[in-house]
């Protein structure tokens, strides 16, 4: 690599360059002093220049909202960080809030971020790569938000959204056709259209599963879906390259058997009672001989599962590199079956076993049965207690 030569014993601006890089890294402006990037500017004149030149340097625009103080302030600095980034810079938004200082006011202070954020014609919302947006209340009123929503984002490739209600009638992002990664929490939002190119889903989840949603995320690698109420799919769906498939909801009849993931190796499942492990083994587009992780999710502390039924789900992953019980109720009843079972699992180094906080290598033979002996005389003192 070739850089300008050094004048007055200066850095050559590319080798500038490459620091101020690294400094985006290690400085954030979730610090308690979001202007720290700015004091780069005052080392001198040659590093202001070179700094205000490198346009990603002012790219990344992180608002954390903890006082009238830091909305006055930002309401003034988003507006410097979005001209020093130039107009055609991608852009990593984040927008939360950490605080109800403003009991009355605070969703129209954040419309007013937002409306620099998007731009007036949405000039910048075009340009956004990563958005997050947080807001902490979850009583602002459904449709506050819709207009800075319906602009295209044709380079938005994250999306992260919490506590956001927008009318089912607006046209919600008309254009993600670079979207990856979509995080949804406490939301109601109208369908996202474009997800082709998803591979990262991860929700909460207020009733049925989106099929057509899961339908169109083809690339889909990691389905994640955390809720109280049950999820259900009404119809069959493929997910070709899912890897990664979390699912701590509670589980309706028949909606598992009609999810086909043919290469699936991780798999968290929330245990309600024995009849979902019944459920799991039933799924025929689940293929459980291929899983190198397992992940049993349980909810209730004094939850007992059958161990006729655990056993047959050992059986049935013979694979398994880690396998992990979130709660000692789950947990003991496993291990003791482990301890029956000596034939699963004997390739070294052997399983990893997990619960809560304790995690552990089983090893094999004489090693394995030793180890969960001592696993057992620690979990089972905790049996009453959350993790």
């Amino acid at each position: 690599m070739e850089h300008s030569p050094p004048t007055n014993g200066k850095l050559p601006r590319e080798l500038l360059e490459i620091v101020f890089e690294d400094l985006c890294i290690t400085i954030q402006d979730e610090d308690l002093d979001p202007v720290q990037m700015d004091r780069l500017l005052l080392v001198c004149r040659f590093w202001t220049t070179v700094a205000l030149d490198y346009r990603r340097l002012w790219s990344s625009i992180f608002i954390s909202l903890r006082s009238e103080f830091e909305y006055a302030f930002w309401t003034s600095y988003a507006r410097t960080r979005l001209q020093r980034a130039g107009p055609t810079e991608p852009l990593q938004i984040t927008l939360i809030t950490k605080s109800l200082y403003n009991q009355t006011d605070q969703g129209e202070e954040i419309k007013i971020l937002l409306s620099i954020l998007t731009g007036p014609t949405g000039e910048v919302a075009r340009r956004w790569k990563q958005l997050v947006f947080e807001p902490l209340r979850r009583d602002t009123p459904i449709g506050i938000y819709d207009r800075f929503f319906s602009f295209p984002t044709p380079k938005l490739e994250i999306l992260q959204l919490a506590r956001v209600f927008i009318h089912q009638t607006c046209e919600f992002l008309p254009d993600t056709t670079s979207l990856s990664r979509l995080c949804m929490r406490w939301c109601n939002i109208p369908p996202i259209k474009h997800v082709s190119s998803l591979t990262c889903l991860e929700c909460d989840i207020a009733g049925a599963a989106d099929a057509s949603l899961l339908e169109q995320a083809t690339r889909l690698e990691k389905y994640q879906c955390i809720g109280l109420q049950y999820w259900h799919l009404t119809r069959a769906v493929l997910l070709p390259r899912l890897l990664d498939l979390d699912i701590r909801t509670p589980l309706s009849s028949g909606s598992i058997s009609r999810l086909v993931t043919p290469n699936l190796v991780k798999f968290c499942i929330r245990l309600s009672s024995s009849s979902d492990i019944s459920r799991i083994l039933d799924a025929s587009g689940i293929p459980l001989v291929k899983l190198r992780e397992l992940d049993l999710y349980s909810s209730s502390f004094g939850q007992q599962l059958d161990p006729r039924e655990l056993r047959k789900l050992l059986l049935a992953t013979p694979n398994l590199e880690k396998l992990r019980c979130r709660k000692p109720t789950a947990a003991i009843p496993v291990l003791n079956l482990l301890l029956e079972m000596d034939h699963l699992h004997e390739t070294a180094p052997g399983l990893r076993f997990g619960c809560g906080d304790d995690t552990t290598l089983l090893g094999v033979g004489e090693e394995k049965r030793m180890v969960i002996m001592r696993f057992l005389r620690i979990l089972k003192p905790k049996r009453g207690y959350p993790f």
